[in-house]
């Protein structure tokens, strides 16, 4: 098929993401970007490595976070708040290679007072490749101190639409709302 580099990197909100819903109707927080398999992303039969999914899942989550005007590590309020993970995990179902494009579709599958899970959806020409989950919770960052679950900033927990078709919670969002350290 094509091999497109135009738009990979270039993450977007979908139509139906937070920059376009109404006041009455809260849509699900869909976030879409494509990313092209590197060289590096590859093993030695020229598929690409499947822990190299699990970058590409964080990588969306930045892109996502970034068009929120927020990010992984941010100083907000005098205090510095950063997400460490709390789980990962990836199912593969098809094979892709160098420089073939992913499309790469992230949503909201849980959202706490303090945590967030995404489920992240690859597809390459329209087929699935592969689905994957991250959580991650909110921490206040402290030099010489141990990190220290805080409730999220309003405007990323406003941005944060739980997508209700997505359902079930992983064991980690269970786990999410005490600290990393109580974990």
């Amino acid at each position: 098929g094509a091999r497109l580099r135009d738009g990979v990197g270039a993450g977007r909100m979908s139509e139906v993401g937070p920059e376009t819903r109404s006041e009455d109707a809260a849509e699900p927080t869909i976030f879409q970007t494509r990313r092209l398999v590197e060289f590096s992303d590859t093993d030695q039969a020229g598929i690409a490595h499947f822990s190299r999914f699990y970058v590409f899942m964080e990588n969306a989550e930045h892109e996502f976070l970034r068009s929120i005007g927020s990010s992984v590590h941010v100083e907000t309020g005098g205090r510095t708040l950063g997400w460490p993970r709390l789980e990962a995990q990836c199912r593969f179902f098809r094979p892709v290679r160098f420089e073939d494009v992913l499309d790469i579709e992230l949503r909201v599958a849980r959202r706490g007072e303090k945590s967030v899970t995404y489920a992240v959806t690859f597809r390459h020409e329209g087929r699935l490749v592969a689905q994957g989950r991250i959580a991650s919770v909110c921490c206040e960052l402290v030099p010489g101190q141990r990190l220290r679950s805080v409730p999220m900033p309003e405007e990323v927990a406003a941005a944060l639409i739980v997508d209700p078709e997505l359902g079930v919670a992983s064991t980690a969002d269970r786990r999410s709302e005490r600290s990393p350290a109580e974990t």
